[in-house]
This record gives C-alpha cells, structure tokens and sequence, in this order.
C-alpha cells in the first residue's frame, strides 16, 4: 500500500516527531508539511533520514495531484472512505492529511480533498491529532485487509 502524509499546520514539535514515527511505522513515502513545526529531536527516531520530507509554501500542488487525497478529522460519525472504494483505486496510491491541533484544516482547503475520514467522538469531539492519525491508519489498514 502506497501512502503519503499531509501535516497541515501541526504546531506541536512533540505531536511532529510522534507523526514521523507513526508514518514510518505505517510505510509512508513521503511527509509534505504546510506550515508546520519541525519535529522536537527527542522522539523521531532520526525518520526524516529514512523517509523523504518536503516543505510545502502553498497548497496549490493538491489541485493536480495525481492520487486519492483523504483529509483525517475528527467529531461526527466514523467514514471509512476506502471501504467504499474499489481496492485496485486504493491501492494506486493516497495522500493521507492531518490539520492543526485546534483548528484542523481549512474549509477552503478542505475543499482540495477527494473524501474526508471521519473520527467518531466517543465522549468529546477532539483527539490528539497524532493520536487521531494513529486510529484512521490502524483503521484504514484493518479494515482494508492493508498488510
């Protein structure tokens, strides 16, 4: 399974390496970051030597970008947008997305999103967007039989 990542605006140099580990973790190709802290050195485990890191200054490379581009939230009901779609689609490739801690992503950029994944609350409607990626990658990858 062919993923890339989005940090969108994540401030938290701590919330950063925590990202990186877990992308490593999951097999991502590569991390884009649009107006996002670097990771604190502590917890990256040296990642970025290991996957590629590209700083974005706009948003503009999403219009033409050539895969599924899936933004993670969180609140609301849980979508799982790959169930819904054919495999042969999901596994060409994807760019997952995660937004800033407090406000997520824009609405306009929104907007440049294929499906939004949705993050059920349990008891209130926030996580730790590391956290929040964390539960939408095990998910994905469960639900999709991703090995």
């Amino acid at each position: 399974m062919y993923f890339e990542l989005l940090l969108y605006n994540v401030k938290t140099p701590a919330n950063v390496g925590s990202i990186y580990r877990l992308a490593h973790q999951f097999d991502c190709k590569k991390i884009y970051t649009y107006r996002s802290s670097l990771p604190s050195k502590t917890n990256t485990y040296r990642i970025e030597r290991r996957v590629d890191v590209v700083a974005l200054d706009s948003m503009d490379f999403l219009k033409d970008f050539g895969t599924i581009k899936i933004a993670v939230e969180t609140g609301g009901t849980h979508v799982n947008p790959l169930a819904m779609l054919p495999k042969i689609l999901v596994d060409s490739g994807m760019l997952i997305a995660v937004g800033n801690e407090s406000l997520g992503i824009s609405e306009e950029h929104l907007k440049l999103f294929d499906y939004i994944y949705t993050l059920r609350a349990v008891k209130q409607e926030s996580y730790n967007v590391s956290h929040a990626l964390a539960i939408a990658l095990y998910s994905m990858f469960n639900d999709y039989g991703w090995r």
